[in-house]
C-alpha cells in the first residue's frame, strides 16, 4: 500500500502531463490497438453490431467503438483523472461521453 502511494506521488510530480498509450495510436484498426495496448489494462467486448475496447491507466479511461470488421469508429467515452495533494485521491478532471 505504501509503495503505491509513493509511486503515485512520484508519478504525480514528474509525469503529471504524460499522454496515454491510446492517444498515441490515433484512428488505428482494432487489431493494432489489441497488439499495442497492455493486456492487463484492456477489456475487449463485442455485441451483434460492434467491437469495443475499454482501456484504463492511472490518469485516463477510454471506451472505443469499432465496426465488426475492426475499423475504428470513434471514442465513446474519455475520462481524465487527477490526483490532488495532500491526500492523493483520484478524482475526475474531465469526462467526455460521445455516445
Amino acid at each position: 500500500m505504501t509503495k503505491n502511494i509513493l509511486q503515485l506521488i512520484i508519478h504525480g510530480i514528474f509525469n503529471q502531463y504524460k499522454f496515454s498509450e491510446v492517444s498515441s495510436l490515433g484512428k488505428s484498426h482494432f487489431d493494432h490497438f489489441v497488439l499495442k495496448l497492455n493486456p492487463n489494462q484492456t477489456t475487449i467486448t463485442e455485441d451483434e453490431n460492434f467491437k469495443y475496447i475499454q482501456w484504463e491507466d492511472l490518469q485516463t479511461n477510454y471506451s472505443i467503438r469499432f465496426s465488426k470488421n475492426g475499423d475504428f469508429l470513434f471514442i465513446e467515452e474519455e475520462v481524465w483523472y487527477e490526483f490532488k495533494f495532500p491526500f492523493l485521491r483520484r478524482r475526475i478532471y474531465r469526462h467526455i461521453r460521445k455516445a
